[in-house]
């Protein structure tokens, strides 16, 4: 193991040449006296690697590194999951598993350089005991394995870094700035704002995920799941007066920009879905009703997995699933009975959403709402223009 090698050096470094022979009066004490190991024995800091092109990378990573100069050691201590792009029907099934993994520096930059991420570095201001203690939680993370289920939102990267070093620091409480004590905002916020890069991602996060958690607002320390969020409050918070990180992080790896360059957006899908369903209002055929009917049963049998048979996190329930579920398509045989309250209910539905204090849907899901409203009147809008030209 890491931590019986790394302490073992610690406790020679620490107690030099002392006798443990279980002499402990005051002479032997002044003897062999306790040579305290300088502060940079250990080296701690907090590694923040750019967002990726995926789902599961579109907020970025955190990890923390720990150095040892004196014993050239040096480990990447990264949380994260089992992933990979093969097990995808495993990721929405919650099956996978999370962890703590130790990586060399150069095995840790070379997972990003290959995606043409960066990272940057931020140097904690601990005590030398405090960063013993953190090198001896973390290996002990290390033994668990890959064994608790994936979890973003309770167990993601940057939480792990806060649980860790809270655990690190013992009694020692980390101050935040004030302002960031005072602010509330919902997780799905947070992803808004730090996937605006990433607008496709952005619009399936709030398919996938739903429910008071995400959607209500939270404060503190449920805003530190975003890995650039945490980097940023960190280098304010200060423990016993002092900086928590050092002032200047440093660039290990350049990293390549990532920007959306397409321009098909959800802003133009939704468009393009509500004008679609104008122009179905003043033809006869059917085919459109039934294009977007499809559409609607097949993202609805996807969220009622999610929602009633999954396991991922997050997924408990979804406002999203008042529009799109598959009940219109199971009852579409009595569709002149609901089809009318039914849009009356997306309706009352829609208004309630934009009152909320907080986004819980955006713009391309209100205008998408819209659109299916447009769909469900249809029958009642033909059926008072045919009753107005008979009279």
């Amino acid at each position: 193991m890491i931590l019986s090698f790394v302490f073992s050096l610690m406790v020679a470094k620490v107690f030099g040449q002392s006798d443990l022979s279980g002499m402990h009066d005051e002479e032997n004490v002044n003897k062999h006296s306790v040579v305290i190991p300088d502060s940079n024995f250990v080296i701690a800091s907090l590694l923040i690697a750019d967002p990726g092109d995926f789902m599961y990378s579109t907020l970025g990573h955190a990890a923390i590194r720990l150095q040892c100069p004196t014993y050239n050691l040096d480990y990447c201590y990264t949380y994260e999951s089992e992933f990979s792009s093969n097990r995808m029907l495993d990721f929405f099934a919650g099956n996978l598993k999370m962890g703590m993994f130790a990586l060399t520096l150069d095995e840790y930059c070379e997972s990003y350089k290959s995606e043409g991420r960066g990272i940057t570095e931020y140097l904690f201001n601990l005590p030398i005991e405090v960063k013993q203690e953190l090198w001896r939680v973390l290996d002990e993370r290390l033994m668990e394995g890959a064994s608790l289920p994936y979890d973003y939102y309770h167990r993601g990267c940057a939480v792990s870094c806060v649980n860790n070093i809270e655990q690190a620091l013992g009694n020692i409480t980390i101050q935040y700035d004030s302002m960031f004590l005072e602010q509330n905002y919902t997780v799905k916020e947070l992803w808004k704002e730090y996937t605006q890069k990433a607008p496709w991602i952005s619009f399936f996060l709030y398919f996938i995920s739903g429910g008071n958690e995400v959607d209500l607002p939270q404060t503190r320390r449920e805003r530190l799941i975003v890995p650039i969020v945490l980097a940023e409050e960190w280098q304010k918070a200060t423990i016993d007066g002092r900086p928590l990180l050092a002032s200047t992080p440093t660039i290990l790896l350049e990293g390549e920009p990532k920007y959306f360059e397409g321009w098909f957006t959800p802003m133009l899908l939704a468009i393009l879905l509500l004008l679609i369903s104008i122009v179905n209002i003043f033809i006869k055929p059917s085919y459109i009703t039934y294009f977007m009917l499809a559409i609607q049963t097949i993202v609805g049998i996807g969220m009622f997995y999610l929602i009633f048979i999954s396991d991922l996190c997050c997924t408990t329930w979804n406002w999203l699933f008042v529009l799109f579920n598959p009940f219109p398509m199971l009852f579409w045989y009595w569709r002149k009975y609901w089809m009318l309250p039914y849009a009356a209910l997306l309706s009352v539905w829609l208004i309630w959403m934009l009152c909320v204090p907080h986004m819980i849907i955006d713009v391309p899901h209100i205008i998408i709402t819209l659109a299916y409203i447009l769909i469900y009147i249809k029958p009642s809008l033909v059926n008072i223009v045919e009753c107005k030209i008979r009279k």
